[in-house]
């Protein structure tokens, strides 16, 4: 997106932020789903549940979000005199992926939100979609994805076979079943939406091995530090077990000595803090998953001592996670060399960090009223 809107004549320092606080607001239910569906596994709470509890929070951050918009277009005056319109898109996104995760299922909610919020602008402009040839190519592994999604999550017969029957477990220790449904899932699917791409544009099997080449020789570290901060949010989550009674025992299990921690100091006023801890953990590791994986465990414990839910302080968990991302130094480091920004981070985070801290614990205090 940085490239794009540099191209559409947007200054490279405004383009780099943008598109990173363009894809902040409702990370949390893109990916098709992915980003909820790990966020189950590491809490052991059901997806639907998280997801809409997701969705909810995500309408303000998606209004806030958009809100930011006029910030870094300060050279266009007109994008100030729009922000009531900017804000009314955030809105529309967001309701528009509330409704798409209550009617449909939480892999699609993002992507039919924007299809909304895409028909809504054409309808605004020239009321009509010029279809030919080149954009169907284009299209065609979205519509795939979303498909495909829809048909596992909305036909009976397809989401009992996927979500019950092609499912095996893993069984680390007795405490802790992780249970895998590749079919239900969005990653078998993002995969073949690949394949599809390049079948369509004609791309050669050899030139499609260059490229997986490519992306893997940069993705493997990426992937390999996913991994291990997965093993850690594990490691940490477990902590204390107790080989011989098969649990964990809480007076030194880490994040049950947090939750006391954290609940002593702040009281009723946790979770005012919880999308801010999100924040924190993007930050500091670039990976709104990774924040999860560190801090998703320590919710469930600490909604268990103060007596609310769970299910909440995970979502709010995550959306100040996918807040984060503005400020993230590392997705800003992504941005800037695709549209000659290379040298500004420093002025874009001097922006993005306060923003960020402002919209988690404007998020935190939607949470604090929920719960």
């Amino acid at each position: 997106v940085a490239p794009m809107l540099h191209a559409a004549g947007v200054a490279p320092m405004a383009a780099a932020a943008l598109s990173v606080i363009g894809y902040s607001g409702l990370m949390t239910l893109e990916l098709a789903g992915v980003i909820i569906t790990v966020l189950s596994l590491v809490t052991g709470l059901p997806v639907r549940e998280l997801g809409i509890a997701a969705a909810w929070l995500s309408i303000p951050a998606a209004v806030l979000m958009a809100g930011c918009v006029p910030v870094f277009l300060k050279e266009a005056s007109e994008s100030r005199k729009r922000l009531a319109f900017t804000l009314v898109c955030g809105l529309c996104l967001g309701l528009g992926t509330l409704g798409a995760a209550l009617a449909v299922g939480i892999p699609v909610s993002g992507m039919l939100g924007g299809a909304l919020l895409i028909g809504l602008l054409i309808l605004i402009g020239n009321r009509r979609l010029d279809v030919n040839t080149s954009i169907f190519r284009d299209v065609l592994p979205f519509l795939f994805i979303i498909g495909v999604l829809v048909a596992v999550n909305s036909v009976p017969l397809l989401k009992e076979l996927t979500y019950t029957r092609l499912v095996f477990t893993v069984a680390v220790m007795p405490e802790h079943v992780i249970t895998y449904r590749p079919f239900f899932s969005a990653y078998l699917y993002l995969f073949c939406a690949i394949g599809l791409a390049c079948f369509v544009h004609g791309v050669p099997p050899a030139k499609s091995r260059e490229i997986v080449r490519a992306s893997w020789s940069k993705a493997w570290r990426a992937s390999v530090a996913m991994a291990l901060f997965g093993a850690m949010g594990q490691v940490i989550a477990f902590s204390g077990y107790d080989l011989g009674t098969g649990s964990v025992v809480k007076a030194v299990n880490i994040p049950w000595v947090i939750s006391h921690g954290l609940q002593t100091y702040t009281g009723a006023l946790y979770p005012l803090f919880v999308p801010l801890l999100g924040w924190v953990g993007t930050f500091l590791t670039g990976y709104g998953v990774a924040s999860l994986m560190l801090f998703g465990q320590l919710q469930v414990h600490t909604a268990a001592i103060m007596g609310i839910s769970p299910v909440w302080l995970s979502a709010g968990l995550a959306v100040g996670a996918s807040i984060g991302s503005i400020s993230s130094p590392f997705k800003i480091a992504l941005a800037t060399p695709m549209c000659n920004a290379m040298g500004l981070e420093g002025a874009i985070l001097r922006w993005t960090i306060p923003l960020g801290i402002v919209a988690s614990l404007i998020i935190g205090g939607i949470l604090y009223m929920i719960v």
